[in-house]
């Protein structure tokens, strides 16, 4: 009797090699068999597209026919489109039809016969459109009446017709073998699929090959974790997570750092209530059936207690555990440190109360400080005024001229007060956003102008619907400043000229307010929106030099910009936005 001695590898090798074998032969009657019903499903595809390109052109045949006869009811033009779109579709119909049917020369000699009843069809749906522009509704009615086109449509019906039951009879057939192909097919995948069962069960045997690969596997992946926990433990952020009760299971170095406790001070003795401070356990009181509701909460404050008594600031972020039933089972949190920025918030906050403070105090310093200079002001401007009524004899001329020059210096400082005042109190003032008219307020300023100085003789053009979101008290004042300004600055300048304009750049409106007045350096130009920064003297033109540093924090405090540009003695454009 004969004995076999083989090896264990020496069996598996040889198993190996005829399975291979086994699944090559199958591979190639599967191929064989998917490649026939591939071929077999593109013939019925091809039949398919056939019948498709028939159905297609009986279609335009039809749809042109009810454009024409649409156009002819109703003369309306749009009802020639179908006719028009069929004109130069059916050319390309048959084409097709031609390139699908080479393989079959009895339905190229219908398609031959078919053609010229279609052409015939569609010239005479052409001379009927033609009779009725050139004789009218009756006689194309007429025409479409006599029953001619009826005719060619029914001759046309019937090919298409035949030429269907036969694409249909080769259907059924190309189905047939489809069928037959499909079963061939998925019985060579069932033979592949059985050889592929064998296979695996009798190299079974690596089972013992791969359980040494999956304690390799066993190995990095216990090294991973060991990364993936340092990763944990040394985070820049604290991490932690409670169960139900909110008992700490399971805690990072970092947060235990921070805390000052060890890592078995605290898992499964310490619930995170124990570690905050009262106001913050009542903020977690309210917040905690919200988060079981929920299943998050982002960005909650909380006071912690460190061991040794000091506090920890932070921000805490969870996210719920819940079982198969939706049933609260633990949490996951992250806390970042905040106690730094916090303690910076608060002095923040302390500082903001001192300027509060010290804004109330400089206010109180200034109404006061005002008041306290109006009173002998008012004093040095009254008793030079009494001297020059009453002692006007007794004084020569150059006496009066001192006493009048100060009486306007007087006069001047009081403006002067007046306009600090008035710049301070703006820059505190809240704005009231809404729709302005701005070409309303400028007619407006003008009005006023020209009443107080009816004598002037002023070319003002001011664009219309000017309009703006904005606080329309403090816009008046900067239009008051800049038109009051050009009307100024163009007093000893003929044939004087205002304008107000505006226009879209860069997606926002850019208003403009010019003159051919007196003008500036553009060397200056930087200093003009300064408080008390005037480049002519008072003596030429009056004014305090607080104008234009108003304009500019109106401006800034609707977020926009005010610049200016000018030329000495040809005048001057001061532009804003909001």
């Amino acid at each position: 009797m004969m004995k076999w001695n083989w090896s264990f590898e020496r069996v598996i090798g040889s198993g190996f090699l005829v399975m291979i074998l086994i699944v090559i032969i199958t591979s190639v009657l599967a191929y064989q068999s998917i490649s026939q019903y591939i071929l077999v499903n593109q013939r019925v595809s091809h039949t398919l597209q056939v019948i498709g390109t028939l159905q297609d052109l009986l279609s335009t045949i039809v749809d042109a026919e009810s454009g024409q006869r649409g156009y002819i009811l109703t003369g309306q033009l749009e009802f020639l489109e179908p006719y028009q779109q069929g004109n130069q579709t059916i050319d390309e119909l048959f084409e097709q039809l031609r390139t699908l049917t080479l393989d079959n020369s009895s339905q190229l000699a219908r398609i031959d016969t078919l053609a010229p009843l279609v052409e015939q069809r569609m010239t005479f749906l052409t001379q009927s459109i033609g009779v009725w522009l050139t004789q009218g509704f009756d006689a194309a009615q007429s025409m479409v009446a006599s029953g001619d086109g009826k005719r060619a449509m029914d001759q046309i019906r019937e090919a298409i017709d035949v030429m269907i039951t036969e694409e249909n009879a080769l259907l059924e057939e190309r189905n047939q073998q489809a069928s037959s192909s499909a079963r061939l097919t998925l019985f060579s995948l069932g033979v592949l699929i059985l050889l592929t069962f064998v296979f695996l069960t009798i190299f079974y045997g690596f089972i013992v090959r791969s359980i040494q690969e999956r304690k390799q596997a066993q190995f990095n992946a216990l090294q991973y974790a060991n990364e993936v926990q340092d990763l944990y433990d040394n985070a820049p952020c604290g991490y932690h997570s409670l169960d139900s009760s909110g008992t700490y299971i399971q805690i990072n170095k970092t947060e235990l750092g921070w805390l000052g406790y060890t890592h078995d001070e605290v898992i499964g003795k310490k619930r995170f209530g124990d570690f905050i401070t009262p106001d913050s356990l009542k903020n977690f009181q309210v917040n905690f059936p919200v988060f079981k509701a929920r299943g998050w909460i982002k960005d909650l404050e909380f006071d912690m207690v460190r061991k040794d008594g000091t506090i920890l600031s932070v921000l805490l972020n969870a996210t719920a555990i819940t079982d198969s039933e939706g049933n609260y089972v633990s949490s996951r949190s992250t806390l970042i440190d905040v106690t730094d920025r916090k303690q910076i918030d608060l002095n923040l906050q302390k500082t903001n109360q001192e300027l509060i403070r010290a804004n109330q105090e400089l206010e109180a310093f200034s109404y006061s400080v005002s008041h306290d200079l109006r009173t002998p002001l008012r004093s040095i401007d009254g008793f030079s005024q009494a001297l020059l009524d009453d002692y006007a004899d007794k004084l020569d001329t150059t006496a009066q001229s001192y006493l009048k020059r100060v009486r306007k210096a007087a006069q001047r400082m009081g403006e002067l007060i007046d306009d600090l005042i008035n710049l301070g109190r703006i820059s505190k003032a809240d704005i009231v956003r809404e729709n302005v008219d701005l070409t309303a307020l400028c007619h407006k300023v003008v009005n006023d102008l020209q009443r107080n100085d009816p004598n002037r003789k002023v070319n003002i053009i001011i664009d219309d619907e000017l309009k703006v979101v904005g606080d329309s008290h403090l816009l008046k004042l900067v239009l008051d400043n800049l038109i009051g300004n050009a009307w100024k600055f163009t007093g000893h300048t003929d044939d004087a000229r205002i304008e107000v304009t505006g226009q879209r750049q860069n997606g926002k409106t850019v208003f403009r307010v010019s003159d051919n007045g007196a003008g500036f350096d553009m060397t200056y130009a930087n200093k003009l929106f300064e408080p008390f920064q005037r480049l002519h003297g008072y003596e030429e033109f009056e004014g305090t030099g607080i104008g234009l540093a108003t304009v500019n924090r109106i401006i800034q405090r609707h977020g926009g910009q005010v610049w200016a540009e000018g030329e000495v003695g040809k005048g001057a454009a001061f532009y804003f936005s909001l």
